[in-house]
């Protein structure tokens, strides 16, 4: 979407950025207003469909889909790598596929799909090592609760140095992390193999079947 030429595209694409920019207190108090159970704006919406809204914030079994809800709303960068990313793909290989009879659909599965597959892994690294640092939003708009159900490991760590002034044991916490995340980064990257297409490694085995015959 935010790739195609259409109308409005490039105002498109700064609303979707503008996110990115703002403070992580800004956001929480945004979705804390968006998500509030007596007098947020989402209940309100639902409500004129007829559907009367959870309490968000306050119900264990909303709390955690509301975190990531509202987490998702600053996925602006992610967004900008991946448009530069498919805007440097060649237009020869679409016209070509185009020639070929190939469907919008096909195209996206066979070309862009495979070729961006390098930024997916990048994004897909970045955003596992910063679920793990949510700290800001969780803290403001349920402080780890109701009942713990959005009590993540980085406010745990928080709670431990700040709250608590184990900052011995916080560290301890903060390596722990750091293994967890380490291990997690570890796997993606064995599995990459399987589903991260390089352009670069396609051509030299190209060259080395050209020179095999």
């Amino acid at each position: 979407m935010i790739s195609q030429p259409v109308t409005g595209v490039k105002m498109y694409r700064t609303i979707f950025y503008i996110p990115a920019v703002i403070s992580g207190v800004a956001v929480s108090i945004i979705w804390g207003w968006i998500l509030n159970g007596d007098y947020g704006v989402l209940n309100y919406l639902l409500s004129l469909l007829g559907i009367t809204g959870p309490r968000w914030l306050v119900d264990p079994a909303w709390a955690l889909f509301a975190v990531v809800l509202a987490s998702a709303f600053g996925v602006g960068t992610m967004m900008l790598i991946f448009y530069t990313d498919i805007k440097n793909i060649s237009i020869d290989l679409y016209e070509a596929s185009s020639l070929d009879g190939a469907s919008p659909a096909r195209q996206f599965f066979s070309i862009t799909l495979p070729i961006i597959t390098p930024t997916i892994l990048f994004n897909l690294i970045t955003s596992v090592i910063s679920s793990f640092q949510q700290v800001t939003l969780v803290m403001l708009l349920t402080g780890g609760g109701p009942l713990k159900s959005t009590y993540f490991y980085g406010l745990y760590t928080y709670n431990n140095a700040f709250k608590h002034h184990k900052l011995g044991y916080a560290s301890a916490n903060a390596w722990v992390m750091f293994i967890i995340i380490l291990v997690l980064t570890a796997l993606i990257f064995k599995s990459s193999s399987t589903w991260v297409f390089y352009e670069t490694e396609a051509k030299n085995g190209k060259k080395k079947r050209g020179g095999k015959k």
